[in-house]
């Protein structure tokens, strides 16, 4: 689930710190003490900034190895998904394109069905993890006792 995004037509540090903040003002009352960015190895992630932003949100930075895209590939595969989905075409501004973004990333957080979810989309899937870990065995219950409801 997307939970954080910013457009930018410049990657100066500033844009990925903004990201970070945004997510942290959104969820900080959701976060644990597990919580983990997983980034690459690119000069913002190792800067100062970034790393003061994340130690002092008690958040854990995860890094690729270098030249090693498969501990990313959860990100990239959806940027691959996007790429292909929205024509881009369409957008003819900035503003208009980062617009678009934006009603993608909705549209992928809640409509949008992923096989390897079990068709659920990402909202339902942490929404049945969640569920999995407050009441570990609610779903065997309700499965062997459709009838009883469970709060």
């Amino acid at each position: 689930m997307i939970l954080a995004h910013q457009v930018s037509l410049h990657l100066d540090l500033s844009f990925v710190i903004d990201t970070v903040k945004l997510l942290i003002d959104n969820y900080k009352a959701e976060f644990d003490d597990n919580i983990l960015i997983h980034s690459d190895q690119g000069c913002h992630y190792t800067s100062f900034s970034y790393q003061s932003l994340l130690k002092d949100n008690h958040i854990s930075q995860s890094m690729s190895r270098r030249g090693n895209c498969w501990n990313n590939a959860p990100q990239e595969s959806f940027h691959a998904v996007l790429k292909t989905e929205m024509d881009l075409n369409l957008y003819s501004t900035f503003e208009k394109l980062a617009l678009g973004i934006a009603g993608y990333i909705g549209y992928y957080n809640y409509d949008r069905g992923q096989e390897g979810l079990n068709w659920m989309t990402p909202y339902e899937y942490d929404q049945y993890l969640s569920n999995r870990i407050m009441n570990p065995l609610r779903h065997l219950l309700v499965r062997y006792l459709p009838d009883v409801i469970y709060a």
